[in-house]
């Protein structure tokens, strides 16, 4: 716990440039200069996505985000989000054929 205090501390102050890190630890702060983000794996979802990659490039500039992921992971990302594509689909005639 105290390392990974002092690493954060570091990163902040610039005094490290590069981190490798899990989501735990603590890498939702609001740090402009951020260039690139690495995932190793689909994030469990796209808003997850969406928050991870936006750490970089707070401050304006050019960022970039990077994806690796396996086949076997995409394919469970895919069948999840058909999943949730069809719920939605059955919720919204749910509520359509109450509305009539």
């Amino acid at each position: 716990e105290q390392r990974k205090r002092e690493v954060l501390r570091r990163w902040q102050a610039d005094e490290i440039p590069v981190v490798v890190a899990t989501i735990a630890f603590g890498m939702g702060i609001d740090k402009a200069g951020v260039r690139l983000v690495v995932h190793l794996n689909l994030p469990r979802s796209l808003e997850g996505f969406y928050q991870e990659a936006g750490r970089a490039g707070r401050d304006g500039r050019p960022a970039e985000s990077v994806l690796f992921y396996s086949l076997e992971a995409r394919t469970r990302m895919d069948f999840i989000l058909r999943k949730d594509q069809e719920k939605k689909e059955a919720d919204k005639k749910n509520k359509k054929g109450k509305e009539g």
